[in-house]
Parts: structure tokens; sequence; C-alpha cells
């Protein structure tokens, strides 16, 4: 491998490590959403919220501290939990992404301050050490707290403008292009409020089917890209890849699918291209749903799929589920997921 792949394979090494040690917690996860959410298998009023409140808090806290106890050990993980915590405090939204980024931020920062400690004298060090990290966890608290409101506003408004100007103009390929970026920072329910109801709603008084229900509902392109990971991937990825792939088709979790994604970020090649492809097949076959499906797993999305619409619904699932994990497996052949020593060594490189 050249210069150029191994900076490649140090970049996916980062993303891989924070979430090999998570992925036990993200895999249950989606086994306690497909079964205790309302539409889910064994609906539970008492269980469902466990859902939300794992999914904001407790999964972005612990990719948070395993990013940070890369680059500077238990500290550091202290630390990175410390700034993903205000970021999840600051918005509704679950901060995966904005975990991947403080987290190692804060091991960085946490480093970087037991340096210039470190040169303190000896009866100095040790209590400076201590107020120093507390005032600096602190201070991350509130930072990300101050700056995930704003910032995840920001990324939404201009998500939700983009996919709506391209659904409004019917060019559903390319909203995928936007849909599925914006769908992994977990902006599904505003995406089909706002972007895809009330269209999806006209086009089904007017011929009886709505293909804006699909853009969000297919599950075809997460669960090739799921498989790709069972055949191709390495270690924890593709250990927990086939339980991910059952709960996201039969269970409509997609999320946890972008919990691959997010570890090892080439793959969103893939599941866009997917994604293009279905939405092609859906538009030349004039597919649709009489209603969005929730959850949109494979079950759900069959029942409201119109009789006379069932082969070209499945065609496009098919073909994007084909599509992705051609395109998967291809990836994570060329650029495969770094072992776990591999990614340690990674992630502690990024921030130097």
């Amino acid at each position: 491998m050249g210069k150029s792949g191994q900076r490649l394979q140090r970049a996916i090494g980062s993303p891989a490590a924070m979430f090999t040690s998570s992925l036990v917690a993200i895999t249950a996860w989606g086994v306690v959403a497909a079964l205790f959410v309302p539409d889910g298998w064994a609906r539970s009023d008492r269980l469902a919220p466990l859902v939300g409140g794992t999914l904001r808090y407790l999964l972005p806290v612990l990719i948070g501290y395993a990013g940070g106890r890369r680059v500077h050990g238990a500290r550091g993980g202290l630390l990175g939990a410390a700034a993903t915590m205000g970021l999840a405090a600051g918005t509704e939204l679950p901060m995966l992404l904005g975990a991947m980024l403080v987290g190692p931020l804060g091991g960085w920062a946490g480093r970087q301050l037991d340096r210039a400690v470190a040169r303190l004298p000896e009866r100095l060090a040790t209590p400076a050490g201590e107020l120093s990290a507390v005032l600096l966890a602190a201070a991350l608290l509130a930072a990300g707290a101050a700056v995930a409101g704003p910032v995840m506003r920001g990324l939404g408004g201009a998500a939700l403008a983009a996919a709506g100007a391209l659904v409004s103009n019917r060019l559903f390929p390319v909203a995928e292009l936007v849909l599925t970026p914006a769908r992994i920072l977990f902006l599904d329910a505003p995406i089909q409020q706002r972007v895809l109801f009330f269209p999806g709603f006209e086009a089904v008084a007017s011929t009886g089917r709505g293909i804006q229900f699909l853009l969000c509902a297919n599950p075809g392109p997460a669960f090739g890209l799921l498989l790709a990971f069972a055949f191709a991937g390495r270690g924890p990825l593709r250990r927990t890849a086939p339980v991910a792939a059952l709960v996201q088709l039969l269970g409509g979790i997609p999320a946890i699918a972008f919990f691959h994604v997010l570890a090892h970020p080439l793959t969103l090649l893939a599941l866009l291209a997917g994604g293009v492809a279905a939405n092609g097949v859906f538009t030349v076959l004039h597919a649709g749903l009489v209603g969005a499906p929730a959850p949109p797993s494979l079950q759900a999305t069959l029942a409201l799929t119109p009789p006379g619409l069932v082969v070209q619904v499945v065609a496009g699932m098919v073909v994007g589920a084909v599509v992705s994990f051609a395109a998967g497996a291809f990836i994570l052949r060329r650029v495969p997921v770094p072992e776990v020593g591999e990614a340690q060594e990674g992630a502690g490189a990024m921030l130097g």
C-alpha cells in the first residue's frame, strides 16, 4: 500500500476505532428499537423511552469517550465524553457525527493541557492538573451545549431546503444525494414531515400512489450495504452486520446501518449508489406507496404498496440492495476496515 493508501487507512481507522467498542450496545439498541417502538414487534409504552434516550445520550457519549480515550487514555476519554454530553444537551438530535469529532478533540485538549502542567514544579503539578482538568471538562460541556443547536439548525435547514427543491422538481434520484446524508444526521422526522408527506399525499390523491413515501422507506440499499459488511468487512463490524441487517430489514430501523457508515465513512458512497439506482427504478416504473410506513420495514412497506405496483416496488428494492452490496464490497476490499490494533494506532496518529 502506498503512502496515500496508508493515510486513507489511518483516516478510516479513527472512526472505526471509536465504534468498535460500542457495537454491542449499538446492535442491542437496534434490537430494542425494533421490538418496543410504538409500531414495533412487541410494542411497550414502558420500554419505548429507552430507544430515544439511548440514541440521544448513551451511544454518542460512548463514542465520544472511545474517541477521547484513543488519543489520551482514560483521562482523554472522560473529556471526550464531557464534550459529547454538551452536544447532546444542546440539541434534540442524536449527535453521533458530533461525537466522532469532539471526542478525539477533547482527548487532544486534555493531552495538551497535561503536557503544559507537567512543566510545573512537582508540588504544583498534581493540584494544578486536577483543577485544570475540571475546568477543561466544564468548558467542553458548556461549549458543546452552546455550539450544537446553532450548527444543527444550520445544517438541517440547508439540507431540508435542498431536498425540498429536488423533490418538488421530481428529481428523485438526485434527491438521494441530499436525503441520505441528512438521514445519517438523524433528520428523518423533519424530512418526512416537511419535505415528503405533503407532496406524497397530494400524489396519492391524484394518481393513487406517491413515490415520495419510498424515498426514506426503501430498505434495499441499507440492507445491501450491511450484507457487504457481513461478507467483506472485518472484526466487530463484520460480526454484527448480519443481526443489524435483519433488524434493519424486518424491524424497520434504518439507523442501525448508519452506524456502520459512520464507522467506515467511504461506504456512504455505496449507500448513495444504491439509493440513486433504486430511486431511478421507482421513477421509471412509476412506483409508489399509499402512505408512509412506520417503521419502514419490508413488511410495512409492502403493506402500503398498491396491488398493481408490488413488482415495481420490489424491483427498486432489489436493485438498490444489489448496487449497494456490490459497491460496498468493492470499497471494503480496497480499503478494509482496520483491525482493532490498527484502528487504535490510526486514531492516535490523526491528532499527533
